[in-house]
């Protein structure tokens, strides 16, 4: 769904004419939203008119205008919109199953180094007060807390990754 750029941020967020013209620029400059854009001509006097879809105005209101860790806005906002998405299809709240890992797995998982999953593993030590590493088969293993926890709170650009992609599966569905 498409909307008049202008109207919603001039009129109802309060930018003035020339902020709006900055807002569009640096978002048609981003090409994460270079499909956001529609363009018409008009039927009065043959301009072109710009359109922005929804997704893009409320994405720049949620996470660029707001402060913060931009990684936890986008988070915060990918899982809201997912949540509107399953609403909108009627389907029930989808979320990640996490199971116990091997340290080793981690690695390919997370596509990090084994200094870095060992830093992460001892951040997330220090976060909770019981250990969330065990041994099984001669093998250190992180229990699914510790696994959720460093997808969702350390590597959050690997769960970036996973929301987006099931956000784009549940757009699909709606246009098909």
């Amino acid at each position: 769904m498409y909307v008049d750029p202008y109207n919603i941020l001039c009129k109802e967020l309060s930018f003035s004419y020339q902020e709006h013209l900055k807002i569009i620029k640096k978002l048609k400059r981003s090409s994460k939203w270079y499909n956001a854009f529609s363009y018409r001509e008009s039927t009065v006097d043959g301009s072109i008119i710009t359109s922005v879809s929804i997704e893009c105005l409320i994405w720049f209101r949620e996470v660029e205008l707001k402060k913060g860790n931009p990684k936890d806005l986008k988070i915060k906002f990918l899982e809201s919109y997912i949540e509107v998405l399953e609403d909108y299809l009627k389907i029930p709240h989808e979320r990640m199953e996490y199971c116990d890992l091997p340290l080793k797995y981690l690695r390919t998982h997370f596509n990090k180094t084994k200094s870095a999953i060992g830093v992460a593993t001892n951040r997330m030590e220090k976060h909770f007060s019981y250990s969330l590493k065990y041994i099984k088969y001669g093998k250190v293993y992180v229990s699914s807390i510790g696994v959720k926890w460093l997808n969702e709170k350390y590597f959050r650009t690997k769960y970036i990754e996973y929301l987006e992609n099931y956000k784009d599966s549940l757009e699909s569905r709606i246009s098909n």
